[in-house]
This record gives C-alpha cells, sequence and structure tokens, in this order.
C-alpha cells in the first residue's frame, strides 16, 4: 500500500481509503467529520451556491413559458420544460433545506428530521 493516500480517521480500517470518516456520521453528532471546518464549510457553501443558481434558473424558465403563453394555447411540448423546471425547484428548495441545517447547527439532524427530508426529497425527485 502506498502512503501517500489519505486514510480516514485514526480508526480507519487500511482499506478505506476516503478524505473523511463515514463512520463518523450518526444522527445529532457533529456535522465537521474529523473537525475539518474547510472541509465542510466549502462543500455546504459550494452546493448552496449552485442550488441557488439552479433556483434562479427554475424561476426564469417557468417565467419565460408564462409570459409566453399569452400569445398561443400551450401543447406538451411547450409545457414539458415547465414541469421540469417545477420539479426541479422543488426539489432545489428541499435540498437548499438540507444544506441550510447542517450549516446553522454544525449537527447532522435527529433520524426523524432526516426521515422527514429524505420523503420529501423521494417526492420532490419525480
Amino acid at each position: 500500500m502506498s502512503s501517500n493516500i489519505l486514510v480516514a480517521g485514526n480508526n480507519a480500517s487500511e482499506s478505506f481509503y476516503w478524505l473523511l470518516d463515514a463512520s463518523e456520521i450518526k444522527p445529532e453528532s457533529s456535522a465537521i467529520l474529523s473537525q475539518n471546518y474547510f472541509a465542510f464549510y466549502t462543500i455546504h457553501y459550494t452546493a448552496i451556491v449552485l442550488i441557488v443558481t439552479s433556483l434562479v434558473s427554475c424561476v426564469f424558465v417557468i417565467i419565460s413559458i408564462f409570459s409566453g403563453a399569452k400569445k398561443h394555447n400551450l401543447d406538451f411540448s411547450d409545457r414539458f420544460p415547465l414541469y421540469v423546471a417545477i420539479g426541479d425547484f422543488l426539489w432545489g428548495v428541499s435540498h437548499f433545506i438540507d444544506h441550510l441545517i447542517l450549516i446553522t447547527r454544525t449537527i447532522y439532524p435527529s433520524s426523524r428530521v432526516v426521515t422527514l427530508l429524505g420523503v420529501n426529497l423521494f417526492f420532490f425527485l419525480g
């Protein structure tokens, strides 16, 4: 085995090669794995920026479709991007809430909250 491969945590097995130790993920425990604040905030702030970009794009698509709907009736091929944008918007809101919870609390939510977020993502994923 190479000595320059990052091994997760102190108690990780030698065959488990991750940057962060996934065994630290437990409900209501610290979301900052291995005390790696840089990775935690980089991952979540990048995700929030990309999710907000997606939400703005969805709103733009929805507005552009409705502004063009005044001129003529929309057939299915005209409405399909609307359906995709609405589904993506709902999923993005749900995913944004997930990252916002982790950023503000810096601990993993309880099992009930995780179940609620999981069901929410399942229905909004389509």
